[in-house]
Formats: C-alpha cells, sequence, structure tokens
C-alpha cells in the first residue's frame, strides 16, 4: 500500500491509514472483495474514497471529523466481532485437546519417539491448537516457527538452513554460524540439558532434507519436535519416493502420535455458544446451526467459514433480524455465495 510521506503525516492520518491498512488486510484474508466489505461497513465511504484512503492518498479528506472516528469504529467492529485473540481462545476444542494430551505423555518419554505430527487442511484447527498449547503453563518451554515455501531453491531443496537458522533465531541466538553443519552443532548444543518443545507449523513446505534436521534434533537432543502440515506431508513421509527414504523414522520409531484433525459439528456447537452467547440462543438453536454450517463448511474453508457465518449473523441481528433459524440459513447462502 503506498502511503504519503510519514514526515508530513499528523498523528490523526497516521492512525486513519494504520486502520486502513487493517481493515483492508482484514478483508484479503477473510477473499471478500471491496463491494461486499463497503456494503457491510457503509461508514468506510464509496469504492472511490476506500481505495483513496487504502493507497495512501488522504488530500482533500476531513481526517479528524469524519474518517478517522469512522474508520476507529469499523476497525473495533470487526476486532469484536472476530473473537479470535489469545484471550478468548477456546482450548476445549478437539485439536487443542488432543494436542495437549500427545505433549504431555511425550514429555514421559525416555526414548526417541518425540514427534508429533499434526495433519489437517486449511482451517481445521492445527494453528489454533498450537496457540492452547502455548497459553498453558509448560508453554514457556515451547520454541515455534513457521516453514515458508520461499526457502526452497530453484530444486525444491535447500530448506534445511533457513529452518536451522528461524529455530535459532527464535531462540534468542545471536551470530549464527552460516553453514548447515555448524548451525547444527550451535542449536544441539544449546538444545541440550532441558526438553523444549519445537514446533514447526506449515511444516509441508519443508524438502526430505529440512524434514531430516527434525530427525536428527530428535536424536541428538531430548527435544519434543511438533510439526503441522496439510495431509500431504503424510503422504510422502510415508510413501515409495527415494528421496523422502531417510525421513521415514518419524514415522516408525521417531513418531509419538499422528492427530489427524477435521472439522467437528460438536466443536463449532461450542464455538457459535460462546461467539453469540449475546444474542441468547436456545440451545436447540445452536445444535441445529452448527449441523447446517458444519455440513458447509469444509468446502469453504473450515473454520474460517464458521467465523465468517458468526460475523455476518451478529450484523444481521444488529440491523434488525430475528436471530432465527431462517437467517441462520441466509447467513449460510450468503457466505457461499461470496466465496
Amino acid at each position: 500500500m503506498q502511503t504519503t510521506s510519514t514526515t508530513s503525516q499528523t498523528d490523526a492520518e497516521r492512525e486513519l491509514l494504520q486502520h486502513a491498512k487493517a481493515i483492508d488486510t482484514y478483508r484479503a484474508d477473510l477473499g471478500m472483495s471491496k463491494a461486499v466489505l463497503l456494503r457491510d461497513y457503509p461508514e468506510l465511504g464509496t469504492d472511490k474514497t476506500y481505495s483513496k484512503i487504502t493507497s495512501g492518498d488522504l488530500t482533500e479528506l476531513k481526517i479528524e471529523d469524519r474518517w478517522l472516528p469512522a474508520y476507529r469504529h469499523v476497525w473495533a467492529q470487526i476486532q469484536g466481532e472476530d473473537g479470535d485473540d489469545d484471550s478468548e481462545l477456546m482450548t476445549d476444542l478437539a485439536g487443542p485437546v488432543e494436542l495437549c494430551r500427545a505433549y504431555l505423555e511425550t514429555r514421559n518419554e525416555k526414548g526417541n519417539a518425540r514427534f508429533i505430527l499434526i495433519l489437517g487442511d486449511t482451517g481445521t484447527g492445527k494453528t489454533s491448537s498450537i496457540k492452547a498449547l502455548k497459553a498453558k503453563p509448560y508453554g514457556g518451554l515451547v520454541i515455534d516457527t513457521e516453514a515458508v515455501e520461499l526457502w526452497k531453491n530453484k530444486n525444491g531443496r535447500g530448506t534445511a538452513v533457513p529452518l536451522l537458522r528461524a529455530i535459532g533465531e527464535r531462540m534468542g541466538l545471536k551470530d549464527l554460524p552460516a553453514s548447515r553443519d555448524a548451525l547444527l552443532n550451535h542449536l544441539v548444543k544449546e538444545l541440550q540439558g532441558k526438553r523444549r518443545c519445537l514446533v514447526v507449523e506449515e511444516a509441508h513446505h519443508l524438502c526430505p532434507e529440512g524434514v531430516n534436521v527434525l530427525k536428527t534434533l530428535i536424536n541428538l537432543t531430548p527435544s519434543i519436535i511438533v510439526a503441522t502440515a496439510m495431509p500431504v506431508l503424510w503422504d510422502k513421509l510415508s510413501g515409495s519416493r527415494a528421496g523422502w527414504a531417510e525421513c521415514k523414522q518419524l514415522t516408525g520409531n521417531r513418531l509419538a502420535e499422528r492427530v489427524l484433525l477435521k472439522l467437528h459439528v460438536a466443536d463449532v456447537a461450542k464455538f457459535l455458544a460462546a461467539r453469540l452467547a449475546d444474542l441468547s440462543l436456545p440451545a436447540d438453536m445452536i445444535d441445529k446451526a452448527a449441523a447446517r454450517i458444519t455440513q458447509e463448511a469444509p468446502h469453504y474453508g473450515n473454520m474460517a467459514f464458521v467465523k465468517s457465518c458468526v460475523r455476518r449473523l451478529k450484523r444481521e441481528v444488529r440491523s434488525g433480524q430475528d436471530a432465527s433459524l431462517e437467517t441462520i440459513s441466509n447467513v449460510i447462502n450468503a457466505e457461499k455465495k461470496r466465496r
């Protein structure tokens, strides 16, 4: 996003641009068109005004009198509707419960079966499970990082060094060596003595050499390693491709547990009950709504779809609609159409 020069910006202008960037990031993350956003939040102005503000052009705009209060209010609404910050983290859903149980059982492991693999499609709760793990009293032992596709070179390899470096940086280590062997030796030395939990999210982006680093860290340190990934990683680990042969111990005697996540109607019902508590919906309506949403959600992003339905339902009720099953059905259909 292009912005005006920070040297000429007032505090009000900087705040407006900050809110505009946050709102547009929220829109993009949901795959929401500008037309839908502006329809749901008319305070943001016309398409022309919204595009002007998000591009950083604040000329001829009444910032303090009109647009800053409007954008501040919309962002506050979005944050309140989302209900997805750590203070409201739901730790009693299936994913967090299964991961924390597996982790506690693995902490007593005296051998090398210290690899926990969390598999699931987008939106099934992999990241929220890690957040729940970190929120526990033992969360201070968790060192988490995220693998990215850009780590790979043009041959689809080369993720070992970026992975080791990312772990070292998350541990707060300075002046990390450049070579793979020196990096590995440095981390092994730092990881000795205390059983920490190394978390690698999006591990399906790792090449075989990167995954093999995880096995080596299990072999040489007391660490527990948790990897979250799309199901394709299991296919690679358990398949017959020669490039993955060295990694196969992770699916054998290094594997503590493989947790398969999917969207459960019971979890959706718990989520709806918590996020829609202010609507005072009867329990049977919550259950029926959860069943309908769960039926559609796997086709539209799983929990991302559930959260979008919750946000839209709240907007509909605030605009005067009854909190009824008919309204919920309309909300589901509207969310399906915009995806």
